[in-house]
C-alpha cells in the first residue's frame, strides 16, 4: 500500500501499484519516516540512562553481569536505583551525580544504574532499599558495604563511597567485619 494526498489534504492508503514512485510527497514522507525512526531508535537506546548523571561512567548491562565483571577486576560495584518518572531521582542526578567531586569518587567503582520499578525492585528490597533514589555499594564477594535510601546529599554519598573503599581495603587485608558493622546505612 502506498500513501498519497487527496484534494482535501487527508492522507490515506491505496494499493501500491497505483502510486507514482517519483511523487515528491511520497519521497518526503519516506524521508520524514526514516528520520523519525532514527530519532526513535536513539531515544529508546538512551532511555535507560536518560538523566542518569552524564559524567558517571555507567555500565548498562544487568546487575549480575556488571557485578561479575567488577568482581573479576577486584572492584567495588556502585549500584544506583532510580525511577525514570520520579522528580527526586532527576534532582539527585542533576545536583549530586554530576558534581565533579562525586565523579572523581565514582571513578573508583564499577557503576550500574538500575530501574527500581522495572524488575530490579526485589534486589533493592533484599538490600533494604525501599524507595528511590537509593544506592548500594557491593563488594566482589557480594557483601553490601554501604547502602542508603533517600534523601541523599552529596556529602552523604561521598562519605558512604569513601567508607566503602576503606572497608574494602580492610577486607582485602583480611580483617573480617563483625555483625554489628554490617553494612553501613546512611540515615
Amino acid at each position: 500500500m502506498s500513501v498519497h494526498s487527496a484534494p482535501s489534504r487527508v492522507r490515506f492508503l491505496r494499493p501500491a501499484g497505483r502510486a507514482n514512485a517519483g511523487d515528491p510527497g511520497r519521497v518526503a514522507w519516506r524521508r520524514a519516516s526514516c528520520r523519525q525512526l532514527g530519532i526513535l531508535l536513539v531515544a529508546v537506546a538512551l532511555g535507560g540512562v536518560a538523566g542518569c548523571g552524564e559524567g558517571v561512567k555507567w555500565d548498562l548491562a544487568t546487575f549480575p553481569e556488571v557485578h561479575a565483571r567488577a568482581a573479576a577486576a577486584d572492584r567495588l560495584t556502585f549500584v544506583y536505583f532510580r525511577n525514570w518518572y520520579r522528580q527526586e531521582c532527576t534532582d539527585f542526578e542533576e545536583s549530586v551525580l554530576k558534581d565533579p567531586e562525586v565523579l572523581r569518587e565514582t571513578g573508583h567503582f564499577t557503576c550500574v544504574p538500575l530501574e527500581y520499578q522495572r524488575g530490579d525492585q526485589q534486589l533493592g528490597q533484599r538490600w533494604g532499599l525501599t524507595q528511590t533514589p537509593a544506592f548500594a555499594v557491593v563488594a566482589p564477594d557480594g557483601r553490601v558495604l554501604v547502602r542508603s535510601n533517600p534523601p541523599i546529599t552529596k556529602e552523604q554519598l561521598l562519605e558512604a563511597l569513601r567508607a566503602a573503599r576503606r572497608d574494602f581495603a580492610e577486607l582485602k587485608q583480611g580483617r573480617a567485619r563483625t555483625a554489628a558493622e554490617q553494612p553501613v546505612v546512611i540515615p
